[in-house]
């Protein structure tokens, strides 16, 4: 087969770009949310699942992408997940019930979004600087947001649900060529070929907390227009303000890809969590614009910030390649949980319980990451870290 190195800038990119299209609808959620609440007329718990439902499909994906990603081409894979992106998006324009529109979204979660980004995923974790190339990912996804956060809106008044959607499918055909330069398999060796089965602990410690502070953020993420639009902002201001906050914080990744792990991975990602904290508790009762965007700017550089340092310690965990393409799927559980659970929270004590939900995860978050910390540090791979270390 032939093989196309992950370190090459284009082939780096075309992996990137892989996983920007599969994860683009939930990175847009509160605007889709919004959308679905503006022009179908569904309730909190509906939105809640319509929201949720996405990301499960995304991350049952995931999930089974441990048996097939050392097995099936992976341009192959890339191919299916964007024609399924065009078709489905195209499709959720012109469904108005309920149940349907839950099943194609969930559909498209699992063909489209779940196998796009496994795919992208697998083939980023196989890069010499892994902390570099995930904090180069996020930048790309943060860029993604912006643009899609600061227009859509606008084209959401225009034409509806249509507005959103379709431009997505139109994306996704514009960015079918780079199947061509995604790499056709893993380089890395299978480690049960010469006897060797490295502990797979530290990865699901990593799963672990990436799920449980998605339950937070997602939930948090979600009906961040909907606190927006209780406080009384117009539609397209709330739109701008999650734009410019998104906007404003590809300063967090940058600072990643430019400190990379110099500093370790524990400190930068608590740091990360503590801002967030403080961040949210400043969304209670909210009611100035300006207020309302700056919070979002501080919440969203923390969060990108340290989003690349648990996707890279993830990564490194996992000699075999295998188990990193369950990145998506902790991601994804933790978005679905987070903003179901927020739906209904909602109807029962109201959007400051969204708020809370954050909160309490990114306490659990920071307890498990230390552990996971603490058991990589405990038993390292020397050959494997020397490796790495002579890679940089």
């Amino acid at each position: 087969m032939n093989k196309r190195d992950i370190n090459q800038a284009p082939v780096l990119l075309a992996a990137i770009l892989l996983t920007t299209i599969g994860l683009l609808v939930p990175n847009i959620l509160p605007i889709l949310v919004g959308a679905m609440a503006n022009n179908l007329g569904f309730d909190n718990d509906q939105l809640g699942l319509l929201a949720g439902i996405e990301p499960l499909g995304l991350g049952i994906s995931a999930a089974l992408a441990v048996f097939w990603i050392r097995r099936v081409s992976w341009r192959r894979a890339a191919i299916l997940a964007i024609f399924v992106l065009i078709i489905g998006n195209f499709i959720s324009v012109l469904l108005t019930d309920f149940t349907t529109l839950l099943i194609v979204r969930g559909l498209i979660g699992f063909f489209g979004g779940g196998v796009a980004f496994a795919t992208g995923i697998a083939a980023i974790s196989e890069s010499r600087d892994t902390d570099r190339s995930f904090a180069f990912m996020v930048m790309v996804h943060v860029a993604s947001m912006f643009l899609g956060l600061l227009l859509l809106p606008y084209a959401e008044i225009k034409w509806g649900i249509a507005g959103i959607l379709v431009p997505i499918s139109i994306l996704a055909a514009v960015l079918l060529p780079i199947t061509r330069i995604i790499p056709e398999c893993s380089h890395k060796g299978d480690p049960s070929a010469n006897g060797s089965t490295p502990g797979v602990g530290p990865v699901f410690w990593g799963l672990g907390a990436q799920l449980v502070w998605y339950i937070g953020v997602g939930g948090l993420w979600a009906f961040i227009e909907r606190i927006g639009a209780n406080a009384g902002f117009e539609n397209t201001d709330i739109g701008f303000a999650l734009a410019l906050g998104m906007g404003v914080s590809i300063i967090g990744s940058a600072i990643a890809t430019a400190q990379g792990d110099r500093i370790g991975r524990l400190a930068p990602f608590i740091l990360t969590l503590t801002t967030q904290v403080v961040a949210a508790l400043f969304l209670i009762d909210i009611n100035d614009l300006l207020f309302y965007t700056l919070v979002r700017m501080v919440f969203n550089t923390a969060w990108n910030y340290g989003l690349p340092y648990i996707y890279a310690a993830i990564a490194d965990a996992d000699h075999s390649g295998r188990f990193v393409v369950m990145v998506p799927t902790s991601q994804a559980f933790g978005f679905a949980i987070g903003t179901s659970i927020s739906g209904f929270l909602i109807d029962s004590t109201g959007l400051s319980a969204v708020i809370y939900l954050c909160l309490a995860m990114n306490i659990a978050t920071a307890l498990l990451f230390a552990i996971l910390s603490r058991a990589t540090m405990a038993k390292p791979d020397k050959e494997y870290l020397s490796t790495r270390l002579q890679s940089k």
